[in-house]
Formats: structure tokens, sequence, C-alpha cells
């Protein structure tokens, strides 16, 4: 994830995302289900990581596979806040990432 200095630069964050889902294009169905100025939502139609470690027969390690987004989140929290109601490898049908720009203060 791009790191931004604050949340003020939100919007180099959401064209970063942009650029990074071109990149994942051949790997992953992901697309941006929403966004606005200060919010941005990607859907993950499926996941090579969860997928493989199903495949090997490790579904109990494909519910871990993306705790590193909730570290990632936690080191920015300053400047958004990360929302997932959905992931393939707890079993869902996609995986929802919402990013949601922190509000400035006085």
């Amino acid at each position: 994830i791009t790191v931004i200095p604050n949340s003020s630069e939100f919007a180099s964050f959401r064209k970063e995302l942009h650029k990074r889902i071109k990149l994942l294009s051949p790997l992953c169905d992901v697309s941006v289900a929403y966004e606005d100025e200060d919010r941005i939502k990607l859907e993950y139609r499926n996941c090579p990581h969860c997928e493989a470690l199903i495949a090997l027969g490790l579904p109990e390690l494909a519910a871990q596979a993306c705790n590193s987004d909730w570290d990632i989140a936690e080191k920015n929290a300053e400047k958004w806040d990360f929302e997932r109601h959905h992931q393939i490898g707890t079993g869902d049908g996609f995986c929802d990432h919402t990013y949601i720009r922190k509000t400035l203060g006085p």
C-alpha cells in the first residue's frame, strides 16, 4: 500500500490503488465498487493466496492469509480507516477492502 504523509494526500492514495488494480488484474478479479473523495471500496472476486491454501488442504491458513491488511491499516490509522466485512478466506464469495480518509483536525 502506498504511504502518504497525511490524510490530505488521500487522492494520491486512491490513484495508486487504481494502478495496483491494473497490476493485479492478471491474478485477481478486483474492481472499484465505490469511490468518492473520502472513500474507496475494492472488491476482490477471487484470491490466489486463499485458493492455493485451500487447494493444499489448509483452509485454516486461508482465513489468516489477509491479516497483514489489518497490520497495514494499523500503521496508517492516523490517515485512513480500513473496513472489511467479507473475506474469501473465511468462506465469503468475495473480499471487500474499504479505505476511508480520516478527517483533518481543526
